[in-house]
């Protein structure tokens, strides 16, 4: 009776496999357990919470397909959490490149890293701030000269009741 007891409780201490032939259409992972489901039974082990903080799921619904970029904007320790790895394939391609191949890939991909700085400096230059700052100044200039019109269509209004009681 003791060794029954000991081996159920062993096997209920023992970590659920994960079969990954079991996934269904959902793309769920279904876990399959020695002792069985305890989910409906009372008694059953309650699940232990997660200490850490979870990353934040990336939306790949935005966008139109493409490749997604990571949320470093909103999350500014992004690469603290998630540092920067070269697939084997990328390290076995570039290893297998020659010197000279390797020297002319760097010099184009320095010179796109250059373009994309300057073209960036550019934009920012005037920026929307800039804009802004332009287009209020002309809707001053505008504002002044509907003044001075609605000054010359009063003069003007009173000239017509003058002239028109003669």
């Amino acid at each position: 009776e003791q060794k029954g007891e000991k081996a159920r409780k062993k096997a209920r201490r023992a970590k659920p496999t994960i079969s990954m032939g079991d996934q269904g259409a959902s793309g769920s992972v279904s876990q399959s357990s020695p002792v069985g489901s305890s989910a409906g039974t009372p008694g059953g082990r309650t699940k232990r919470q997660r200490e850490e903080q979870m990353t934040p799921i990336v939306d790949l619904s935005e966008g139109d397909g493409g490749f997604v970029l990571p949320a470093c904007l909103s999350d500014q320790k992004y690469f603290d959490k998630n540092p920067l790895q070269v697939p084997a394939s990328e390290k076995a391609f570039i290893l297998g490149a020659s010197a000279s191949a390797r020297q002319k890939q760097l010099n184009e991909d320095v010179a796109a890293v250059i373009r994309l700085a300057e073209t960036a400096l550019v934009l920012n230059e005037g920026g929307p701030t800039h804009e802004v700052e332009k287009l209020a100044a002309r809707n001053a200039k505008l504002e002044g000269t509907i003044v001075l019109m609605e000054g010359e269509l009063i003069d003007l209004r009173g000239k017509q009741e003058n002239y028109g009681q003669l």
